[in-house]
């Protein structure tokens, strides 16, 4: 007595066999679609960056920017950090579009591809900066204006007296 099942070499279904690739396309829809969003939620961290660039040298100058321009300062930081994960997709569907044809490539892409956006994403800070600083920032202006308020400007607080 004949099966009628079909011989596989015991590769999950819909994965390393030529023709089983139909079943794909909407990862790789939204790989592409991802990738696409990717790209321009950088450009408008650029942009935002280029409208107001932050000071590179100095805590202080820094934070009083910051508290001076909070909502784009937290608008580039979260642009920056949030789109990392869109790749994610895109290294997916590399990795099931490589799989049919060699199996390591598909796997070198995968560790290589997803690893850094990992990592960057295990520690959430951009190159200009982190949202923890917008706290920072709060607090720094509020101890400048209790300073201000309790010593008058240009006298040393109480307790350096």
């Amino acid at each position: 007595m004949t099966s009628h099942r079909p011989e596989t070499d015991g590769t999950p279904e819909g994965i390393g066999r030529p023709g089983a690739q139909n079943g794909w396309s909407l990862l790789y829809g939204a790989a592409g679609a991802s990738s696409i969003l990717f790209v321009l939620l950088l450009v408008a961290a650029l942009v935002l960056d280029f409208l107001a660039p932050p000071p590179v040298h100095g805590g202080a100058a820094t934070l009083e920017f910051i508290a001076a321009h909070k909502t784009n300062y937290v608008a580039e930081q979260v642009l920056w950090i949030l789109p990392n994960i869109l790749p994610v997709l895109v290294f997916a569907a590399l990795f099931v579009a490589l799989y049919p044809f060699r199996k390591s490539l598909s796997m070198i892409a995968l560790v290589f591809g997803a690893l850094p956006w990992a990592l960057l994403l295990a520690v959430p800070v951009s190159s200009r900066g982190s949202l923890n600083l917008v706290y920072l920032s709060d607090r720094f202006m509020a101890a400048a204006g209790a300073t201000e308020s309790c010593c008058g400007r240009g006298s040393p607080p109480p307790e350096s007296r």
